[in-house]
């Protein structure tokens, strides 16, 4: 019978072992496939069931997780509040602030058990403490009228806990301490596949980044940055974050003004791209985003998250409409149900994301290291919009150096031809649309006509034209801008406006000397816009007549080109004007010689002489006679005498006198005195030549 008995007693331990390996193999089960937090939970409960299937009967129990660095602890619990359902919750709470927890912690940090017994008031503390880290109300918790007691097994990376009604035996401890070691065993493998895959995680988000940053270090130009803004985006959609777009924010409040970048994904035919698109809004605080944008940026938070609900989605994306206009599927109708944007701020604004879901903790920190990244690109973005705003500075300053120097060298108003010339290749050089002609004008004081030099890729070279005043928009509207003081005027005229101004300039000014194709061009034109910079003595006017307008770098550009020009030429009028009293004193000079020789004459004779000093005082002005004569009407009709110079401009002592009439140069020469005129330019050519010199020769004896 004692056989038997020990029989029983064997078969009934291996039952129980059985029942036991059962329940450890099932935890072990669901332990191994723990992947994420959530898993965790499972565990917990899974514990809770099968203690209850061996007759442990915990009130709750669970496991917590702890570190040597913190008292902060993660709590995955289970427990069944109403004696049928398992709850498994989680929390997260520091062991401090009551002497269970001050215990719990020394416990696990020496690695040895820890059976507590709490009721009362001390029970009462210990969950209010308890209920406040985690996701379960204080009033779950059954605490009136109960002693409970404890049982808290250490393991690596935490311990095994039970509350329970009763205390545990011997037995029941090595039984829950077999549990404790699939825990240890189990967590520690999940935590280290935790660590890989955080670290597979943020090798993959460092290659992201990696992206980012090549594509920032690939710019070569400021206008490369929408590319990068793509970019950007992509990566954080290959990370996991379905954003429905992202964008950057870019406040400026000296300009009063805020710039956009969006990028979205767009699927056409199976294929998704990436596109972007930026705008400047005016700046306006009192609009509610705007706001919220800046009382975040400006309280230094590092993220702000903000929720639109449905009932806010239209005024939301009203916002937005300009800037995301080419996104068909970014319409308030397709999110009736809200969306959240999340901001990560830097220096220059924000760098953020639009979706139907809030952001993970995780993905939060990702946005925050793009962030980083993109502050690093826009920094990077802001030193090559630096050089080459230098570059072009350079390149202009080289350009009007060049307009500079030609207009310096003038001499004369014709070469305003060859200046003009300059002005276009340098203008084209700095990539200004001139196709249509470009003109240097000059202005006459007291007139309203204007005297054009044009270029025209249908000139041969650059011409001159004469367009006297009428009354007509285009010189209505230059003439009062002039007299104003402007400095700039873009106007644009009509067809008509247009066809009636070259209408009357090809037919009453120099303009009718344009070839015809050029003509016919710009009368077929529908619109004709002029750019005019003003000075005081010159302009620089563009054509255009295929819609274009300057922007207002350009038009910065061209008052810089016409101040050159105009500074050169009023030395020119300078230079012209000094060169006048010169050459005026000069001719003075000359004519007091001559005035003192024909003062020194007492006899006709000595005529001779006074005719070979006009004829040396010419010479010294730059005029080179063949011969010169001094004619002496006699009072006999149609008969002078003359004195004359030899070719060298020797005197010839000679007097010769002659009938004026009897050859037709000499009497074209008398009619003209005998008519008082001041001057006469006779163009002998053919016959008259040959008669004139016939005439000198045989019939007055000129040698």
């Amino acid at each position: 019978t004692y056989r038997r008995y020990l029989d029983l007693q064997k078969a009934e331990a291996q039952a129980r072992e059985s029942q036991i390996e059962a329940a450890l193999e099932k935890v072990r089960g669901k332990a191994m496939a723990m992947h994420n937090s959530a898993d965790l939970t499972d565990a917990a409960g899974q514990v809770f069931t099968e203690l209850n299937n061996l007759g442990f009967k915990p009130i709750r129990c669970g496991f917590v997780l702890l570190s040597k660095n913190s008292r902060r602890a993660k709590l995955y619990p289970a427990a069944s509040f109403d004696y049928k359902n398992i709850v498994s919750f989680t929390g997260e709470f520091e062991f401090t602030g009551h002497p269970v927890y001050e215990k719990q912690y020394k416990s696990w940090q020496k690695k040895e058990n820890y059976f507590p017994v709490l009721e009362g008031q001390v029970l009462k503390s210990y969950y209010k403490i308890l209920a406040k880290g985690l996701s379960v109300p204080y009033k779950n918790f059954l605490t009136k009228n109960k002693k409970q007691f404890g049982t808290f097994l250490p393991f690596t990376e935490g311990f095994l806990f039970t509350w329970s009604d009763e205390p545990y035996s011997e037995t029941d401890i090595k039984i829950l301490d077999r549990f404790k070691a699939i825990l240890d065993l189990t967590i520690r493998r999940y935590l280290d596949l935790q660590k890989a895959e955080a670290q597979a995680r943020e090798a993959k988000v460092e290659a992201a980044l990696e992206r980012a940053r090549t594509q920032s270090m690939l710019m070569q130009h400021s206008n490369e940055l929408n590319l990068t803004s793509e970019v950007f985006h992509e990566q954080l959609q290959l990370l996991g974050i379905d954003s429905e777009f992202s964008f950057v924010w870019l406040p400026d409040e000296k300009k009063n003004e805020h710039l956009f970048w969006t990028a979205w994904s767009e699927n056409k035919n199976g294929s998704v791209s990436v596109q972007s698109r930026s705008v400047i809004y005016p700046l306006d605080k009192t609009e509610r985003y705007t706001a919220e944008c800046f009382r975040a940026w400006e309280s230094n938070e590092p993220l702000h998250e903000y929720f639109v609900p449905p009932d806010e989605v239209n005024d939301y994306f009203a916002v937005w409409a300009e800037v995301l206009s080419a996104a068909k599927h970014l319409k308030a109708e397709y999110f009736k149900k809200g969306i959240y944007y999340t901001e990560a701020f830097i220096k220059y604004g924000c760098f953020g994301v639009e979706l139907r879901r809030p952001l993970t903790d995780e993905e939060k920190k990702i946005l925050l290291r793009f962030a980083i990244e993109f502050e690093r690109a826009y920094t990077r973005f802001l030193d090559l919009q630096k050089a080459e705003a230098q570059a072009r500075e350079a390149q202009i300053e080289a350009a009007l150096e060049k307009v500079r120097s030609r207009s310096l060298a003038m001499h004369k108003a014709d070469e305003l031809g060859e200046v003009i010339t300059v002005v276009v290749d340098k203008l084209k050089e700095l990539d200004f649309s001139v196709s249509d002609g470009v003109a240097l004008i000059t202005y006459s004081e007291g007139s309203k006509d204007l005297l054009e030099w044009m270029t025209n890729p249908g000139f041969s070279s650059a011409l001159k034209f004469n367009v006297p005043y009428f009354e007509h928009p285009v010189l209505t509207n230059l003439w009062k801008a002039k007299n104003e003081g402007i400095e700039f005027i873009m106007e644009r005229y009509t067809a008509e406006e247009n066809k009636s101004f070259l209408n009357h300039i090809f037919e009453h000014s120099d303009f009718k000397h344009t070839p015809q194709p050029i003509k016919d061009y710009c009368l077929a034109a529908d619109t004709y816009a002029t750019s005019i910079a003003f000075q005081t003595n010159t302009s620089i006017f563009i054509n255009d007549y295929s819609g274009n307008s300057l922007s207002e770098h350009e038009i910065d550009i061209l008052k810089r080109f016409s101040n050159v020009f105009e500074q050169a030429y009023v030395r020119f009028l300078d230079l012209q004007k000094a060169e006048t009293q010169a050459r005026e004193a000069q001719i003075e000079a000359a004519l007091e010689r001559v005035r003192s020789r024909t003062l020194a004459m007492h006899k006709s004779d000595e005529l001779a002489e006074t005719a070979a000093e006009v004829f040396r005082q010419l010479i010294s002005l730059g005029i080179s006679p063949n011969r010169l004569y001094i004619g002496i009407d006699k009072d006999k009709e149609n008969e002078m005498e003359l004195w004359v110079t030899d070719e060298d401009g020797n005197k010839v002592n000679t007097e010769f006198s002659g009938k004026m009439n009897n050859n037709i140069t000499f009497k074209k020469m008398y009619d003209g005195w005998k008519s008082k005129k001041k001057s006469l330019i006779i163009d002998m050519q053919g016959k008259e030549l040959e008669e004139y010199f016939r005439y000198l020769t045989e019939d007055l004896k000129v040698p």
